[in-house]
């Protein structure tokens, strides 16, 4: 897949920066997010003894790194998009076209073309590139941590994959507990976030009340929730339980 500058011919980039900026933003301090959630998950990888972590779930990306990009696709096609993170290095693997992404943060310190290891990608090919993926990053964690025996927690990936990195000499462990206590405890910035997130989510639902009315179906209903979580800068709704009509209960 080529790469693209898609900001080739911008000359006002400086100014970008500005458009991220939210009013419900207001009052947090939202740099000193990404540096604590990432000190979190290497303090516990420090306590469950992983020298390396591969991170391939979209979300958990998002809160070690505070990157993000297309987060539903590449959270049911890993690894599409990925992580290695030890405890002084954090090398983001960004989807194909789509480096500039992530470039700019000081969560991640390099920002590489992630190998895409799916079988859309690769098709009948895919076990011989799963097995290349696997050598490749094997040789990387080596090279970071100084071992060839390292402990190396994975989150979702391609069993080939695992199995591979297994035979080539790494201890493999899971990579959730680790990841999850991390997340477990939260800055008073995050609670900020929280409470912010939870406001949207009950001005959402308000509307959805609101526009309760004979001869709309549930679909549409739902849609006026979804769209104002979308108007507050929220990204979507996860799960989707709407009951209206003679199917509620009462």
């Amino acid at each position: 897949m080529a790469n693209f500058d898609w900001h080739a011919e911008r000359t006002d980039l400086s100014d970008l920066a500005l458009l991220y900026r939210a009013p419900e933003s207001e009052g947090i301090d939202l740099k000193a997010v990404p540096p604590y959630r990432l000190d979190r998950t290497r303090s516990q990888m420090v306590k469950y003894g992983l020298d390396a972590i591969i991170i391939s779930d979209s979300f958990n990306i998002r809160y070690v790194t505070s990157t993000q990009n297309m987060q539903v696709f590449t959270a049911r096609n890993p690894p599409t998009r990925y992580i290695l993170l030890t405890t002084t290095r954090s090398i983001m693997f960004e989807f194909a076209g789509c480096l500039h992404l992530a470039q700019g943060y000081e969560t991640a310190d390099d920002v590489r073309t992630a190998k895409s290891v799916t079988f859309t990608s690769s098709g009948p090919m895919i076990h011989d590139k799963e097995r290349k993926w696997a050598q490749e990053m094997a040789d990387l964690v080596e090279s970071l941590v100084g071992k060839r025996n390292a402990t190396l927690g994975l989150e979702r990936m391609n069993a080939t994959v695992a199995i591979a990195l297994k035979e080539l000499g790494l201890n493999i462990v899971d990579a959730q507990q680790a990841i999850e206590m991390a997340r477990a405890i939260k800055s008073p910035e995050e609670v900020k976030c929280t409470v912010i997130s939870l406001r949207a989510t009950e001005v959402a639902v308000g509307r959805l009340h609101d526009a309760v009315s004979p001869g709309l179906t549930e679909t549409q209903l739902w849609s006026v929730m979804h769209k104002s979580v979308i108007e507050q800068n929220g990204d979507y709704v996860e799960a989707r339980l709407l009951s209206a009509g003679p199917q509620t209960n009462p």
